[in-house]
């Protein structure tokens, strides 16, 4: 039996993120890198190998459970 756990909590600065522009300014909004973002999370993985004489076979299961959370969009959103 093989099984593993992973945790994971990364922070990403900077993200692209198009900028809203009021419609009466007549532009449109360009994209700017002033989002931050973090995503943590975890991962399982769990499976069972058998060997028999003329057969082998496997059966895994897997899972994940992440949460994106919007930190920042760069104007004090």
């Amino acid at each position: 039996m093989i099984a593993t756990v992973d945790y994971f909590d990364k922070q990403t600065l900077g993200m692209l993120y198009n900028q809203p522009v009021p419609g009466f300014a007549g532009a449109i909004g360009g994209a700017a890198n002033i989002g931050d973002v973090r995503n943590t999370g975890w991962e399982f993985m769990l499976q069972y190998r058998q060997q028999l004489e003329n057969m082998a076979f496997s059966v895994g299961v897997n899972g994940t459970h992440v949460r994106n959370t919007v930190v920042s969009l760069g104007n004090g959103e």
